[in-house]
């Protein structure tokens, strides 16, 4: 924690490292999720439409998506404090 109260921890949990400007710190990590979400949404949109005219395709890009999810949580539960 950089000296802060508790109280200055962003609403995902993310604790703003020494020398950042929280609302900056608060706007990368909405962004991050709002655009990988987007993405994931899109992408899984397309998939239920068409996954039964290439199942093996679709599965592989369903796992794709999984492993994307999780790395973005990953990314947001490492985040530097």
């Amino acid at each position: 924690m950089n000296g802060e109260s508790r109280d200055d921890a962003l609403p995902l949990g993310i604790e703003v490292p020494p020398g950042d400007h929280p609302a900056v710190v608060e706007h990368f990590a909405n962004r991050l999720l709002q655009i990988v979400a987007d993405a994931l949404t899109d992408l899984d949109t397309v998939l239920s439409v068409h996954s039964e005219s290439a199942p093996t395709s679709a599965s592989h890009l369903y796992r794709y998506l999984s492993i994307v999810a999780g790395e973005t949580l990953g990314c947001l539960k490492a985040w530097p404090s």
